[in-house]
């Protein structure tokens, strides 16, 4: 574990915890770390549904489905699939009990 040398150690008796200018600083960064990671997540997942979308056989660049799939993101098949999986479960069940 590599030690942030910016940082005073929290075990030093004299240490009276962070200012407010220095949370302020350290949530600033942090969010802009979270940010970029975003960032590169949102552009590789870009990146690599495109690369999907050019192997699918029968898929042309013009065309109703093609714009409507390139529509949708990854999050949204993924509550798509979501919702699918809680209505099939809750007609699975509703057969079981009769």
């Amino acid at each position: 574990m590599t030690e942030n040398k910016y940082l005073p150690p929290h075990d030093e008796p004299e240490w009276g915890g962070y200012t407010l200018d220095e949370l302020r600083y350290h949530r600033a960064l942090t969010l802009a770390r979270i940010e970029i990671e975003k960032e590169r997540i949102t552009i590789g997942a870009r990146q690599m549904y495109s690369n999907q979308m050019g192997h699918m056989p029968g898929m042309r660049g013009s065309g109703v489905i093609s714009k409507l799939l390139s529509a949708l993101t990854i999050a949204d098949y993924a509550v798509i699939g979501i919702k699918i999986m809680r209505k099939l479960s809750a007609i699975y069940r509703s057969s079981r009990k009769e």
